[in-house]
């Protein structure tokens, strides 16, 4: 019978007989699709075949034997068609060709086949008759499958009817199998990889009309689009992320199934934008590239590109990015497998920095000239505590590259948590001079404002940042964000609203609810302050600071249970943070509980005396610490038994004291000791404000009596090494310093001194304390300083 492929169009011959009243599925020489044949339909030419016997069951033919000749006659040769080897087997004698000749003509890929679901070949095939039997035969029948499923009858006169029983079980067992297999794994089926539905990758569907709006007269084609995008993001500069941008969205408007378009857009925005990249641009980017990660599957391009999208966020998946990265390394494209070394090694720059600088390492052994190596060497490198190779690293680079902002700004923060704020105003100098543009002028407002002082100075340059016809929506919003910070700084909180209500007109803006909420509750207007906790949970990257604003606001609100015990989560969150602790203290101290003593006299006097809590340098979303101490000061007096009771104004001195007022804070310590002499903590506090007044001789004092009042206190040993120091006694500070650390590992601020000390004489057990300092907490950039030094 003739056959015509329902898919090629081919056509081929299987003989009449080989073919049931149910059909058989034939597969095509050419296209090799699986299809069923039965007489006289689809494709079928011919009528029943005349050497079929009514009432018996059709002979069990494997789907491949559709490729195949007919068998020969009896008395003609069999002989393979193929190879020319003589056929012992009665079923490759029925299909014409032998076993080793079907398995090489086997697809290497593609649908999988019927023959798959038979067991395998026995080692020694039975042995066949002399002569072609009739194919109707029931023991022909029998051996054929014993043949082909590895079932082996051992008969004894040859066509006893217990053998014949046999062979019918097997056949039957044989057939069962084979037809549940078909249909699990339904190999007629055309079996392609998983692709996006529609509705999966409609997230590109949505972008692209916005795009095309935008590149109303595009010129070229999608190809030539392309290459230029991969060109302008090989240059690893601001400008040239930017540009790499703008063609990857050219393309995907000319060619919407482009997949290494979607790559080179996303690792543009992430590579190129960053920690600024927009909440809703990086909700977009997310969905593009999983959509084309659906369609596509496993592309390297893409997996790295959306692992570089999840670390440009302030509190990156990390755990999420390594794997998609890993995944991405497999690639055999050097250059993507350099591109995937480099994600792995951010992704554990926070955690294990040898770890980050070998895959820095790889990842340039696979592509020297990669130029981005050279920022993530200095990462690494200040992620291991080499302060100063990492800034002659990174000033190497910027001497390549003038404008790659990245770096200049990498430098630049870099130089201001080591304290050198000249140097960073002259780095962010050269890059304004070099390519213009906001991001060098907001960085030097954010520097001016947050750290040298000059308000005034940074709103003039803010508001010149904030014309959206100049300088675009994206630097606009940032900048009303910081000038209505700046503006709070001032204390024009009308001029703040103003500020952060404009930003929100763009986007919905974190920062500008943070500002408001501030500025609510310093109005002591807790309904507006509650409208904004929202637009802060889950964007600080801070849960601990997210809670203690939530419990200002309960706190405004007279929930005072409630606030207390959120203040007390928000310091079991974080143990730096004191103001939580002091905000815990003043909730009880307004419910006139005892408890106000246990956060505050037990917990935070026994504090770290430098902070109040973490600290950010260049800070994006900016506080000071009366906006999480506010409101402390004044609820302790209420707890005091009579007028000689030394811990309200210990704890009223602790909170001036963190708030920054050291001179209100020195006269609260100053009444704790006339009341109580032997108070050990306020005779600490009490050396350290004298240490800031520059009076090193009554610090020398103060911290003296304070170690004979507690010895066992970490604190009065920390203070009294601050005061030999300051008295040029440096051997006696850092037995001072040891002690304090012996009794207290977690008071950091003596570590510190104490690493400090040591690098004069021991530099490796001075590295090894101030590394330590590090790993637990990245802000404390004393250490980070004295690490600094230690390389002059």
């Amino acid at each position: 019978m003739r056959i015509v492929c329902q898919k090629c169009g081919a056509a081929y011959a299987v003989e009449d007989r080989l073919i049931s009243a149910k059909g058989v599925r034939t597969q095509c020489p050419r296209c090799r699709a699986v299809q069923l044949a039965k007489l006289g339909e689809n494709g079928a030419e011919g009528g029943p075949s005349p050497l079929q016997a009514p009432g018996k069951p059709p002979p069990i033919v494997h789907p491949s034997a559709a490729k195949q000749p007919a068998p020969e006659a009896p008395g003609e040769p069999r002989d393979c068609q193929q190879c020319g080897r003589e056929l012992d087997d009665p079923f490759d004698r029925v299909i014409g060709t032998c076993e080793p000749c079907r398995s090489r003509e086997a697809p290497a890929s593609g649908p999988i086949e019927p023959e798959e679901s038979f067991a395998p070949e026995p080692e020694k095939p039975v042995a066949a008759a002399p002569t072609l039997p009739d194919p109707d035969d029931d023991s022909v029948r029998a051996r054929a499958l014993e043949s082909r499923s590895g079932f082996a009858a051992t008969a004894v006169g040859g066509r006893s009817s217990s053998v014949r029983s046999l062979a019918v079980i097997g056949a039957v067992l044989v057939a069962v199998v084979a037809g549940a297999a078909l249909l699990w794994k339904k190999p007629w089926v055309d079996k392609r990889p998983v692709l996006a539905t529609t509705h999966q990758a409609k997230e590109i569907a949505e972008v692209i009309p916005k795009w095309k709006m935008r590149y109303l007269d595009i010129e070229g084609d999608a190809a030539q689009h392309l290459a230029a995008g991969e060109e302008s993001l090989a240059l690893d500069t601001t400008n040239g992320y930017a540009e790499a941008e703008e063609e990857f969205q050219k393309t995907l408007v000319l060619d919407f199934d482009s997949d290494r378009a979607v790559a080179g857009y996303v690792q543009a925005l992430a590579l190129g934008r960053g920690a600024r990249l927009d909440e809703a641009t990086y909700r977009e980017a997310v969905g593009l590239v999983i959509a084309a990660e659906r369609r596509s599957g496993e592309e390297p391009l893409l997996l790295v590109a959306h692992a570089n999208l999840l670390l440009s966020r302030p509190d990156a998946n990390t755990s999420d990015a390594r794997a998609l990265a890993e995944r991405a390394a497999r690639s055999k494209d050097p250059k993507v497998k350099a591109l995937a070394q480099m994600a792995i090694g951010q992704s554990h720059l926070s955690t294990n920095g040898l770890w980050a600088a070998e895959a820095f390492e790889r990842a340039l052994e696979l592509d020297p000239s990669h130029r981005r190596g050279y920022l993530f060497r200095a990462r690494s490198l200040k992620s291991a505590g080499e302060y100063r190779t990492a800034v002659e690293i990174l000033e190497k680079r910027l001497a390549l590259d003038p404008d790659q902002w990245e770096v200049a700004e990498e430098l630049g923060t870099l130089y201001v948590q080591l304290g050198e704020l000249k140097r960073a105003r002259e780095t962010f100098d050269r890059a304004l001079s070099t390519s213009g543009g906001a991001l060098p002028r907001l960085a030097l407002a954010l520097l001016a404002y947050q750290h040298e002082g000059k308000v005034s100075e940074a709103i003039v340059s803010l508001t010149e940042i904030s014309k959206r016809e100049r300088y675009g929506d994206q630097e606009a919003l940032v900048a009303l964000g910081h000038l209505a910070a700046a503006k709070r700084l001032q204390g024009e909180l009308d001029a703040a609203v103003s500020y952060a209500n404009q930003a929100l007109a763009i986007a919905d803006d974190t920062h500008a609810h943070l500002q408001l909420l501030l500025v609510a509750l310093q109005r002591g207007n807790v309904a507006h302050a509650r409208v904004h906790l929202p637009g802060i949970f889950g964007r600080l990257g801070d849960p601990a600071l997210e809670l203690l604003l939530e419990a200002r606001c309960l706190l405004a609100e007279g929930q005072l249970e409630k606030a207390m015990d959120a203040f007390a989560r928000s310091a079991e969150l974080d143990p730096r943070r004191t103001d939580a602790l002091l905000m815990a203290g003043a909730a009880a101290g307004r419910l006139k509980s005892e408890k106000a003593f246990e956060f505050v006299l037990q917990r935070a006097a026994k504090a770290d005396p430098t902070r109040a809590g973490p600290r950010q340098q260049m800070a994006r979303y900016y506080l000071q610490a009366v906006d999480t101490l506010g409101g402390a000061s004044g609820h302790f007096t209420a707890l005091a038994r009579d007028g000689e009771d030394p811990n309200p104004p210990m704890c009223e001195g602790l909170v001036q004291w963190h708030l920054g007022n050291h001179a209100a804070a020195e006269r609260n310590f100053q009444r704790v000791t006339q009341i109580d002499p032997s108070n050990a903590a306020a005779h600490a506090y009490r050396a350290l404000a004298a240490l800031r007044r520059g009076d090193a001789a009554q610090a020398l004092s103060l911290s003296f009596r304070a170690v004979e009042e507690d010895r066992q206190s970490a604190l009065t040993h920390y203070a009294h090494g601050m005061a030999l120091l300051a008295a040029g006694k440096s051997e006696s500070a850092k037995k001072a310093f040891k002690d304090a650390h012996g009794r207290d590992p977690g008071l950091f601020a003596a570590r510190v001194q104490l690493g400090a000390l040591e690098l004069a004489t021991d530099q490796p057990a001075g590295k090894k304390l101030l590394a330590a300092v590090l790993d637990r907490d990245p802000t404390y950039f004393e250490a980070m300083r004295a690490l600094y030094k230690s390389g002059q």
